[in-house]
């Protein structure tokens, strides 16, 4: 029997990069529609409500089609609380500072600085683990380092050029965003591992969506911004004399 026959890793390495690489793709073209939204006077708030909300239905569809009904129920009631905290970070405090960064700074500098996200996961392995994962290998970070001198050249270089004032914010938004994505990422994987509970990535993404739904304290945080959104955008135009 030939390495190749007995590992099964690599047969599984092609699909998982190309899979990486579309959702990286749907990813990017996303920062490019928000900050076409909000040059056309869309305020940010309907996205970050409403981007959730519209993936309810579609993963309740695959869930059930799947026939994992019970086996959700079984996962949210095992920390209901948990889902909740983690799902406020990897949902609401990843996507919301996200898009607000697009309304303020141009979309490819929003797209080049989030990669940070990889560091920040990297160097927050060990204060989440307690097990051999604590351990940060030396490639990567060296790996990060490289990241970060990256997004420090493009933000010097655009510093230099432009607002300053809006790209600083854009910074400290996607900063915000960067370090609730994997932090809640990671506390969700946490959260199963100590319950003993399958580590299913789409019933885990459900259980967080849920999180920031009823009762998650951010559905109505998020109503709330939907209101004053639809105040302060919605309003009917005088006509010209």
């Amino acid at each position: 029997m030939t390495a190749s026959s007995s590992d099964p890793a690599p047969a599984r390495l092609l699909p998982a990069l190309l899979l990486g690489l579309t959702a990286a793709a749907f990813f990017s073209v996303s920062f490019v529609l928000n900050r076409q939204m909000a040059q056309a006077d869309g305020h940010w708030t309907w996205s970050a409500a409403l981007r959730f909300l519209m993936m309810i239905p579609v993963l309740a569809l695959v869930v059930a089609l799947r026939g994992q009904g019970a086996r959700l129920l079984e996962m949210w009631k095992a920390s209901p609380g948990g889902w909740v905290v983690w799902g406020m970070l990897s949902c609401g405090l990843f996507y919301a500072p996200l898009v607000a960064a697009c309304a303020v700074a141009p979309a490819w500098l929003v797209a080049a600085t989030w990669p940070v996200s990889i560091v920040i996961g990297i160097l927050i392995a060990p204060l989440i683990y307690q097990d051999h994962r604590r351990t940060i290998p030396r490639s990567a970070l060296l790996f990060s380092t490289l990241i970060i001198a990256g997004v420090l050249l493009l933000q010097a270089g655009e510093f230099s050029a432009g607002n300053r004032r809006d790209l600083l914010i854009g910074l400290v938004l996607v900063l915000v965003s960067a370090i609730a994505h994997p932090v809640g990422n990671r506390g969700s994987m946490l959260l199963l591992e100590k319950a003993r509970l399958p580590a299913d990535p789409i019933l885990r993404l459900c259980l967080l969506i849920f999180g920031i739904h009823p009762p998650g304290p951010l559905a109505w945080i998020g109503l709330l911004l939907i209101l004053g959104g639809f105040l302060l955008h919605a309003r009917p135009r005088r006509r010209a004399d």
